[in-house]
């Protein structure tokens, strides 16, 4: 998870605001059922290819282009579609966060664009219609008048009467993860804050330490010891010179530290893996050519960094 900068909360795509969007805000209101939302609004193209973009960091994005999960960065549009996720559930929450209370959610939020994010479908049914807060739950609003204009006003996640909830679960769009999240060698998301509680139950609710999800990160290493061994083979067998491994070995280190590029998959652990270098190359790289690994990707980092941060 990484912190997601560049959604402006005051210029919603115009669908989110058009006639029948204010209409099916105005429906789900009157009868306090966010179940009454169809999700020809929400999950409209132009909501989901300005998230997509936001993801990554970019203020468009093509159709060749992916966008990543919120919560686990997890690229997966070539197999399965990424989802508009309602952060507050627009619908009931689970009793859990309730008190074992009846809470009919935040159904008046059903198409508000600050409560939209993207999420991949495993981390969206994680969390479903969890919503822990330390805070008093917000009051219903009525955001749509009789003449069905629409007043956001009361509605955006950042300001009154949203923000006193004191949400627990991570929001990349206000929170900054690095503050919450750092990992472990074997992949594994671990709470760093002293804010344990929203560490922990946000890594819980969206399961971001699943197997698979695990097994993914572990792969970007993976590949670069297993693209390292190779060329280690072809040199101990005479077919590549030590200049040739050399240079493969700066190409792999090059490929890792791009690795860290907020629009890549999985840039979080990504960033974490380079910054502890030393104990991968340790743990996975043969012994003998540990020195050639470390001087090739300290050589290889120093030109990666811009003259301003050098």
């Amino acid at each position: 998870m990484i912190k997601i900068n560049l959604k402006d909360f005051k210029s919603p795509p115009a669908v989110l605001f058009s006639l029948g969007a204010i209409k099916q805000i105005e429906l789900a209101v009157r009868t306090t059922d966010g179940d009454t939302y169809t999700n020809i609004y929400y999950r409209d193209k132009a909501v989901l290819d300005r998230l997509r973009a936001i993801s990554i960091h970019k203020s468009t994005i093509s159709e060749k282009e992916s966008g990543k999960c919120y919560y686990c960065e997890s690229k997966i549009e070539h197999a399965a579609k990424l989802q508009v996720e309602h952060f507050r559930p627009k619908a009931k929450i689970t009793k859990i966060d309730t008190g074992q209370m009846d809470n009919n959610g935040y159904f008046w939020l059903g198409l508000e664009w600050s409560n939209l994010l993207l999420s991949c479908p495993i981390c969206n049914r994680s969390k479903g219609n969890r919503f822990p807060i330390r805070g008093t739950r917000a009051v219903a609003q009525t955001p749509v008048d009789q003449h069905f204009c629409l007043d956001r006003t009361n509605c955006f996640a950042h300001q009154e009467p949203l923000i006193s909830e004191k949400a627990i679960l991570i929001n990349p769009e206000q929170d900054d993860p690095k503050d919450y999240f750092g990992f472990n060698l074997v992949g594994e998301i671990e709470p760093t804050s002293s804010d344990f509680e929203r560490s922990d139950a946000s890594i819980k609710i969206y399961k971001l330490n699943r197997p698979a999800l695990i097994n993914e990160r572990m792969k970007l290493w993976d590949q670069v010891v297993k693209d390292f061994d190779l060329d280690i083979a072809n040199y101990e067998m005479g077919a590549e010179t030590w200049n040739d491994l050399s240079a493969h070995c700066r190409k792999i280190c090059r490929k890792l530290i791009a690795r860290t590029a907020k629009e890549e998959e999985f840039s979080a652990w990504a960033t974490y893996l380079n910054e502890q270098i030393l104990d991968f190359i340790i743990a996975d790289i043969a012994e003998p050519y540990q020195m050639l690994f470390f001087e090739s990707y300290f050589s290889e980092l120093s030109r990666h960094i811009p003259r301003s941060q050098s």
